[in-house]
């Protein structure tokens, strides 16, 4: 995947997360992308017995989800939540 294509999945995948937080939350309209991080779960990675995993509704998760939809469809749906990521 070249640069351009792995920025802008980066930053669609912070679009996603910070519109999953702001609709789950009390933040509201006051939301910033600095306290992006400070909502999302510290560890990366989970261990389920012997295999380590991807934790989910973390940036890095979102990425791997986006691109696997990407690699499927050929393109992103416009109006992408990441509920609907669930279900793909």
């Amino acid at each position: 995947m070249n640069g351009k294509k792995s920025k802008d999945l980066n930053i669609l995948a912070s679009k996603l997360l910070k519109d999953w937080i702001i609709r789950n939350s009390s933040a509201g309209e006051d939301f910033d992308d600095s306290k992006l991080d400070s909502y999302l779960p510290k560890d990366t990675h989970f261990v389920d017995e012997t295999t380590t995993r991807t934790n989910f509704y973390t940036k890095r998760w979102t990425v791997r989800k986006l691109k696997k939809i990407l690699k499927r469809n050929q393109s992103i749906p416009e109006n992408l939540t990441i509920e609907e990521i669930l279900l793909m």
